[in-house]
């Protein structure tokens, strides 16, 4: 073998390991940034994750103060609640001849012909000064419950 054979040798063999050299520190490379976006990604999900369970968490604690706030799902008997507490309610105010009648219970639907909830109406009468009638308003008002006087 003669000099100039033995340098090409050299020169074909230092190409080739540089080659391997480069293809392997960009395999080595495309690992790493495969690993960081797939870190990156699963940090995401895991973010997604949790603001949901929060919202879940959020939405149970939510439920269960409706839920304490809200007339039994028995129409009869949550009528019969309300009608008791606005009868006892009128009478604490000290309206003068306190009359509380229960209405039909009517059920609202929605566009689609579905049951929505169940509308309980009363009917109040009684006699009472500005006062009173301001405290009536007042009570009925500050209560935490789903409700309104039409007439």
């Amino acid at each position: 073998m003669t000099q100039r054979e033995r340098i090409l040798g050299i020169l074909v063999g230092g190409l080739i390991i540089a080659v391997g050299l480069s293809w392997g520190f960009n395999r080595y490379r495309q690992a790493l940034q495969f690993r960081d976006n797939r870190i990156a990604s699963l940090t995401q999900e895991q973010e997604k994750l949790q603001e949901q369970q929060l919202q879940g968490a959020f939405a149970d604690r939510q439920i269960g103060e409706y839920l304490s706030r809200s007339l039994p799902g028995i129409p009869e008997k949550a009528q019969s609640e309300y009608q008791n507490w606005l009868f006892g309610w009128v009478n604490e105010t000290g309206l003068a001849e306190p009359k509380v009648e229960a209405q039909a219970i009517q059920l609202v639907q929605d566009s689609s012909r579905q049951p929505l909830y169940r509308q309980l109406s009363f009917r109040v009468t009684g006699k009472a000064d500005l006062p009173k009638l301001i405290e009536l308003l007042h009570g009925f008002y500050a209560k935490d419950y789903l409700h309104r006087i039409r007439q």
